[in-house]
């Protein structure tokens, strides 16, 4: 499974740890230039500011990371939810085409529509589930029994007992991977809500700092920061973004292979 620390969201966190690193780095080489333009009380403010603001983006990256590594995790956990699913579904289906010829060979071809099994049986998780689930359900509130072609004695009770286990199997892991699919959803939403976070505190710190540098005098350094942060970055002035897969709401309908 594809890690989450993607490219865009690896070239943030490196922005960040460069921002963090030149607030924490460069107060003291600043502090004489500032005080030639403002008070020492306005140099002490703007140098605890930019130690605050690199606290919190660093707070603010941790956060990131934490929600990237989870997301991870959650994509991991999902894949056996859907390879189980897939197993019942293959499982049921097999069983509901046996189904077929046996109620028509036992009741005739028009008992087939009866219990709803004519036409193709659905491979789609949910579909054959609804399919199955009728089937059975009609087999028990009209049951019949007749004997085939060889003899065999056939009750739609009987059928519909043999249908069901597998039916509930399917059911429950087809609610299973809804359930991952809503916390693979969520997972998404923190990792979106922590890069929002992060964006807006590098916004403010990066701010913060190009205006202490173009105070002090030293648009040099500001100028020099703006170019190492576009470098990190790899676009320009682009703002940089995550462009993740669809979590697809219905993405278990997706049919297994046959």
């Amino acid at each position: 499974m594809t890690n989450q620390f993607t490219q865009k969201t690896v070239s943030r966190l490196r922005r960040g740890s460069l921002l963090r690193d030149v607030l924490l780095s460069n107060r003291d080489s600043v502090r004489p230039d500032l005080q030639t333009r403002v008070s020492p009380e306005y140099v002490d403010l703007l140098i605890g500011m930019k130690e605050q603001t690199a606290d919190e983006l660093d707070r603010q990256a941790k956060i990131v990371r934490e929600a990237a590594l989870e997301l991870t995790a959650e994509m991991q956990d999902d894949d056996p939810a859907r390879e189980e699913r897939d197993v019942a579904v293959d499982q049921l289906y097999g069983l509901a085409v046996q189904t077929r010829p046996s109620i028509e060979s036992a009741f005739g071809v028009e008992r087939v529509s009866v219990y709803g099994l004519a036409g193709k049986t659905p491979r789609t998780p949910s579909e054959l589930s609804e399919f199955v689930g009728n089937a059975v359900h009609l087999m028990r509130t009209e049951p019949a029994e007749a004997t085939n072609a060889l003899g065999v004695s056939v009750r739609t009770e009987a059928v519909a007992d043999v249908l069901q286990p597998a039916l509930d199997e399917l059911d429950g892991h087809i609610a299973q991977v809804e359930a991952e699919r809503q916390e693979l959803i969520s997972a998404y939403n923190r990792r979106d809500r922590a890069l929002a976070n992060f964006d807006a505190v590098f916004d403010l710190a990066a701010d913060l700092a190009d205006r202490v540098y173009r105070l002090a005098g030293r648009d040099d350094l500001a100028d020099q920061l703006a170019t190492r942060l576009r470098q990190i970055d790899g676009s320009g002035d682009a703002a940089p973004t995550d462009a993740d897969p669809d979590v697809n709401p219905t993405e278990d309908e997706e049919p297994v292979g046959a």
